[in-house]
């Protein structure tokens, strides 16, 4: 019989799953491929497709006005309420990757995907976002800022609460539930295969 984990508890997990160095504990996620239509390359059959769209309004190169972020899971699609878009706001010429897992322990953690959304870096230290969805339902888990090293290595990860970033009303939009399989966002076109590094404009 699955063994249940509250909500707080599996938060910590993931945070050990993604991260941990311990061999006991460490899960190596697989990398995806954001294609050029938005489709994201790799996820399993059972739960594809996911495709993701963001759209940035700018009045000019450097101002970013509105930010909207389109996802699609399987059949169905949701928009990311404004709380959590406004963290695609990377900079030009940077790009966001995707991970995910879902051959580990389903009794401790759903399948899941893992944007890195970059954020700013430095001469030292690259800092991004991640946002971590359920891959079944697409529903947030968690968000969390990372400050990594140029050669990679991580220096910090700071869980970013929900709660306080968002409204109730946002929360509610974020859990899982019935998602909005009849409203179309326009066609989310699958381009040619291109690099898992992907910028948008």
């Amino acid at each position: 019989m699955p063994r249940e984990v509250s909500g707080h508890s599996w938060i910590i997990l993931l945070a050990l799953v993604i991260v941990a160095p311990c061999p006991a504990v460490a899960h190596q996620d697989t990398f995806f491929e954001i294609l050029t239509g938005g489709t994201i390359y790799g996820i399993p059959d059972e739960l594809a497709p996911v495709h993701i769209r963001v759209e940035l309004r700018r009045s000019v190169p450097w101002m970013i006005e509105r930010v909207a972020v389109h996802l699609q899971f399987g059949s169905s699609h949701r928009d990311l309420p404004h709380c959590l878009a406004r963290m695609f706001q990377f900079p030009v010429g940077t790009f966001m990757t995707a991970s995910g897992s879902w051959d580990h322990d389903l009794s401790l953690l759903p399948p899941y995907l893992t944007l890195n959304v970059p954020r700013r870096k430095n001469g030292r230290s690259v800092t991004r976002y991640s946002i971590v969805f359920d891959l079944r339902t697409g529903s947030v888990l968690e968000a969390a800022e990372f400050v990594d090293s140029i050669d990679g290595l991580l220096l910090v990860r700071s869980p970013i609460p929900l709660d306080a970033l968002c409204s109730p009303r946002e929360i509610q939009a974020m859990k899982a539930g019935p998602l909005d399989s009849g409203h179309q966002h326009g066609a989310l076109e699958c381009g040619p295969r291109s690099p898992a590094r992907r910028s948008f404009p």
